[in-house]
């Protein structure tokens, strides 16, 4: 974990040698590991400020259960929750349409 927060910092400074250094990790588990830390951030930082400043989102919810006023309470646990779905999903998406277009 320290790893990966080390070359996400390195990137903003010396873009190149974190690119050079990702090429040598090992491809799935440093690419959940690296989704999963960016969502769990935002979750713990800007959705749980919109919720603790008493925000209602721009768009009322599609989900009948889910109240405007707690939106945002269940985006901070169901966001990284999302990403461990979707990041596979979306990957295995993009791998079928490369292998598709040779």
């Amino acid at each position: 974990m320290a790893e990966i927060v080390r070359v996400w910092f390195s990137a903003i400074a010396r873009p190149g040698t974190a690119f050079r250094t990702l090429e040598e990790k090992p491809a799935p588990g440093w690419g959940l590991v690296s989704a999963l830390v960016r969502f769990v951030g935002t979750a713990l930082t800007s959705i749980l400020a919109l919720r603790l400043l008493n925000f209602t989102p721009f768009v009322p919810s599609y989900l009948t259960f889910l109240a405007d006023s707690d939106y945002y309470r269940a985006e901070v646990f169901f966001l990284p929750v999302f990403v461990i779905v979707a990041w596979p999903l979306s990957s295995a998406l993009v791998h079928l349409i490369l292998r598709i277009s040779g």
